[in-house]
């Protein structure tokens, strides 16, 4: 009987001080919430933004890399943890964009760049209940001085700029500031 007693009590104090905080964490999910979902292109300037967007939002990225691609690519939240790994894409049919980014349930969704980069078809099938901001403008400084005003991101514009020219100093084709629309880089 004291064995009893002894098994119960361990039980119930595993109960109450370990399984339950877990399964409420799991319930509540407030980690792991996709508050919002962060939709471009796959060229050098929507890649540069969405990589800084991510950074500072922890929030998911899928990259439409063509316009008539067979799949998308699923870039998943960055975790808290320093240094934050690498996250691996994740290639997600574009059949299926509608019903991803439903279960992905996020409270709003961001398109960045104009119908050249995310043609209309994946504008379309995005829930019509699910907020959704489209900057399309095709200079991509104006995009990200955009995306500074809605994540409330101080200098986001600015560090946006400064790693474009670091990437130009680099060798990289980044267009010239009267052609200011991006060269499409597809994934290798």
């Amino acid at each position: 009987m004291r064995n009893l007693l002894k098994v119960s009590a361990v039980f119930v104090f595993m109960l109450v001080f370990v399984v339950r905080p877990q399964a409420q964490a799991a319930i509540e999910n407030k980690d792991d919430d996709v508050t919002t979902l962060i939709v471009t292109g796959y060229s050098l300037h929507s890649r540069l933004l969405a990589d800084l967007l991510q950074f500072h939002t922890k929030q998911p990225v899928v990259f439409i890399t063509r316009p008539d691609a067979k799949e998308v690519l699923f870039v998943p939240a960055q975790k808290n943890t320093n240094p934050a790994p690498p996250q691996t894409p994740i290639k997600i049919s574009a059949s299926e964009f509608h019903n991803f980014v439903n279960f992905a349930h996020p409270k709003q969704v961001v398109l960045l760049g104009e119908e050249r980069f995310i043609p209309k078809h994946y504008r379309d099938v995005i829930n019509p209940n699910i907020k959704t901001y489209a900057l399309t403008d095709k200079n991509w400084t104006i995009i990200a001085t955009q995306c500074e005003e809605l994540f409330g991101i101080k200098g986001l514009a600015k560090k946006y700029q400064a790693e474009l020219d670091r990437l130009a100093r680099g060798g990289a084709n980044v267009g010239s500031p009267q052609a200011s629309e991006p060269r499409i880089v597809m994934p290798k």
